[in-house]
């Protein structure tokens, strides 16, 4: 009776000591793929932030671009 309280303890033991690891492999798991997302996140940010201001940038280009074609076509009359 004894012995099986021995056994039954040890075997409870291990078995805390594997979850133990495994709670800690998948903390370290979820920890490295927080960091992951929140470089993901921010490298998404910084495109987007080039893709606005690049967008921007070709609106004012294509707004100068038709005032000077509608102003070519003031001066010279209608040409193509």
């Amino acid at each position: 009776m004894m012995q099986d309280i021995f056994i039954y303890s040890s075997l409870f033991n291990r078995a805390q000591t594997i979850m133990k690891a495994r709670l800690k492999g998948a903390q370290t798991g979820r920890n490295l793929l927080k960091k992951k997302s929140d470089a993901l996140t921010l490298r998404f940010r910084q495109i987007l932030k080039k893709i606005i201001e690049t967008k921007m940038l070709m609106g004012e280009v294509m707004r100068e671009a038709a005032f000077s074609l509608a102003e070519a076509k003031f001066t010279a009359g209608d040409f193509r």
